[in-house]
C-alpha cells in the first residue's frame, strides 16, 4: 500500500523536536561538567569531542537528519558524520566508552523526562 503522501521512505514516527536536542545538549553539558556552550562550539579537546560525538549519535538515531543535527551542534553534515562513525568506532574498540554512554542515556532519562514524558531508556544504545 502506497503512503498518502506518496513516499515510502518516511518513517513512521517524526524526528524529535528541536527542543529535544536542545534538552540533550543541557544534559551532556551537565553529566561531563562542561561549560554550557563547548559542545556546541570550535573546541576538539577529546573531553569535549567524546560528549559531542554522543551527542551526534544519539541525535542520528532518534531520526535527526545529519544536517539537522548540524544546524543544532554548529556543524556541516560530514563532522557529524564522522562524529558519529567515531562514536562507533571508540564504543566498538573500549568498553568503558560504551558503558559511559549508556550512563548518560540513563541520566538523559532521569533528566529530560522531568520535563517531558517522551524520552525512551535504552531506545538508541544497545
Amino acid at each position: 500500500m502506497e503512503s498518502p503522501v506518496g513516499s515510502k521512505s518516511w518513517p513512521p514516527v517524526p524526528p524529535p523536536a528541536l527542543h529535544e536536542a536542545y534538552d540533550l545538549i543541557e544534559a551532556a553539558t551537565a553529566f561531563w561538567g562542561l561549560p554550557s556552550d563547548s559542545i556546541v562550539g570550535t573546541c576538539k579537546r577529546q573531553d569535549i569531542c567524546w560528549p559531542r560525538f554522543v551527542c551526534c549519535y544519539l541525535l542520528r538515531n532518534k531520526g535527526m537528519s545529519l544536517k539537522a543535527i548540524g544546524r543544532v551542534l554548529n556543524r556541516d553534515h560530514g563532522a557529524v558524520s564522522n562524529g558519529i562513525k567515531q562514536f562507533e568506532l571508540l564504543t566498538e574498540l573500549y568498553p568503558a566508552y560504551k558503558l559511559q554512554a549508556k550512563e548518560f542515556d540513563r541520566f538523559c532519562f532521569k533528566m529530560i523526562s522531568q520535563k517531558q514524558k517522551n524520552y525512551k531508556l535504552g531506545s538508541v544504545i544497545t
